[in-house]
């Protein structure tokens, strides 16, 4: 019973000494009644830890959560039909990516000893059921600039995707020790591999710097949007996949002078990318970059996007269009996303940073507020500014049955959201979670934890912080977590029983 009364203690706190009820246990969950893994997603940095994918009857989640990955799955309506969780083969997540013929996970591990023939990269690919279908090694590639990795992934995205039958993966890296500096430089790689043989291989890479990288495909070209911290700039590539040429842009230029090996500071982010019928669209916020030189921790950070059309890539063709037009404050975000619904139409979404609500007693995520505006593919603003008391997360949303879809989650709640393309509105599908088969409800004062097991209360710190900002960060303090909205107005918890301990 030690076990049990451990928990116990833990929730009395929860309830601020709050006497316990010796109310009935509820009936112990069952096969049909499974519960969704509460797995954090409210931190958005450069690899995405979680994402969704909408399926021919529902949808698929998928998240990385320490040394395993999580895969659930669900109806149109949310609700959860199974779930399992894969080993990670090495021990650093890349990403995951949903391909035409089967799924991909990317794994890495560090090469330290610095070999040219030592596995960096692995791409794991399973059918749809998740069976194993093949491996691709990637090894560093000297005969390269930048081509010998260290760190895989580090500073960087893992971004993908599919073009005439070949995986293509972009991400960052920190190459082999320069002895002049006493590290590695920070770079990019691009790989490619065949998804019939699960070969390939680093096919372009630098160390020039690369602290972003996401990748679309049309027809035969590729389009490459990346932070280029060396470049002084954001910078657009356009690939011609047969030869692997390319044509470079700046979209959008940073400030100040590059005149050291160490990174300097761009106060820009590069948050994603979109094709419309016409555009390349690239999503990232900036300082003003004209004034660059006496930034102080007021300058603000806005959104913008850039248009640059695939029938005249170039410098002088691209136009800057500003979402939003903050002055001062230090304004910044907790995360920006570009959505596409249809070739004319897209979805731009952003959390300010220290621009929360209050959450409700029975929905610790619904202190944030999320902003949302729908464009055209010329990047023109269609409709009106639209908020809701929703966080935004690092799962890129999809789009189903004119629905854009996604979902956040924190210790104790995980919720999908789901925003009306035409009309705006939003709804969601909300689980309350106390533990890997335990839920709970708040009502009237009276705490109540349902089904069996051991409860989780994660009482440690969070952090979430702006992609980009000239002041400070966004963090919870040790007390601030996922149970705070409801601790002072708990009355009465029910009874709550650790079956494996009975």
């Amino acid at each position: 019973m030690k076990s049990i009364k451990m928990r116990l203690v833990t929730l009395f706190i929860l309830c601020s000494f709050v006497t316990l009820l010796l109310l009935p246990v509820h009936a112990a969950e069952t096969a049909g009644n499974l519960l969704p893994t509460a797995s954090n997603n409210l931190n958005i940095g450069l690899r995405r830890s979680s994402d969704f994918v909408a399926t021919g009857d529902g949808y698929m989640r998928v998240f990385y959560n320490g040394m395993s990955i999580g895969i659930e799955y669900y109806d149109d309506n949310f609700k959860i039909k199974s779930k399992r969780t894969i080993a990670m083969e090495l021990n650093l997540w890349g990403g995951f990516y949903a391909g035409s013929d089967g799924y991909y996970l990317v794994e890495g591990q560090n090469n330290t000893a610095e070999s040219d023939t030592a596995e960096v990269i692995r791409v794991i690919k399973y059918d749809t059921n998740w069976n194993k279908a093949g491996v691709a090694t990637i090894t560093g590639n000297p005969e390269l600039f930048g081509g010998e990795v260290g760190y895989p992934f580090h500073a960087g995205c893992v971004e993908m995707t599919e073009c005439n039958g070949n995986l293509y993966i972009v991400t960052g890296h920190r190459g082999y020790v320069d002895p002049a500096v006493g590290q590695g430089h920070q770079g990019f790689l691009m790989i490619k591999v065949d998804e019939a043989s699960m070969t390939g291989k680093i096919v372009k890479s630098d160390l020039w710097h690369s602290f972003a990288q996401y990748v679309k495909c049309k027809g035969s070209d590729l389009y490459i949007l990346e932070q280029s911290e060396g470049s002084r700039c954001t910078k657009l590539s356009k690939y011609n996949t047969a030869s692997l040429e390319n044509t470079s842009l700046s979209v959008l230029e940073y400030g100040g002078s590059r005149t050291s090996a160490w990174a300097i500071s761009c106060y820009a982010s590069v948050d994603g990318m979109a094709l419309s019928a016409n555009n390349v669209l690239c999503l990232g916020t900036s300082i003003d970059q004209s004034k660059y030189d006496s930034v102080t921790s007021d300058t603000a950070h806005n959104i913008y996007l850039t248009v640059t059309p695939m029938s005249d890539f170039s410098e002088n063709a691209t136009t800057i269009k500003w979402i939003t037009n903050y002055n001062g404050g230090g304004k910044s975000f907790l995360g920006t996303k570009i959505t596409k619904i249809n070739d004319n139409r897209f979805m731009v979404s952003w959390e300010e940073y220290e621009s929360e609500g209050t959450a409700s007693a029975d929905d610790s995520l619904s202190a944030s507020i999320l902003h949302y505006v729908f464009i055209d593919g010329n990047g023109n603003k269609i409709s009106r500014e639209f908020t809701q008391s929703t966080p935004i997360s690092d799962c890129q949303p999809v789009v189903k049955n004119s629905k854009v879809v996604y979902y956040a989650s924190n210790a104790n709640m995980v919720n999908f959201y789901s925003i009306d393309s035409e009309t705006g509105k939003a709804d969601k599908k909300a689980y309350r979670l106390a533990g890997e088969h335990a839920s709970w409800d708040f009502h009237q004062g009276v705490l109540t934890i349902s089904g069996t097991g051991a409860i989780s209360i994660d009482t440690e710190a969070k952090f979430r912080s702006p992609i980009s900002s000239t002041a400070g960060w966004h963090s919870y303090s040790s007390d601030d977590n996922a149970w705070k909205p409801i601790k002072s107005q708990v009355k009465k918890c029910n009874q709550v029983r650790d079956h494996e301990h009975t």
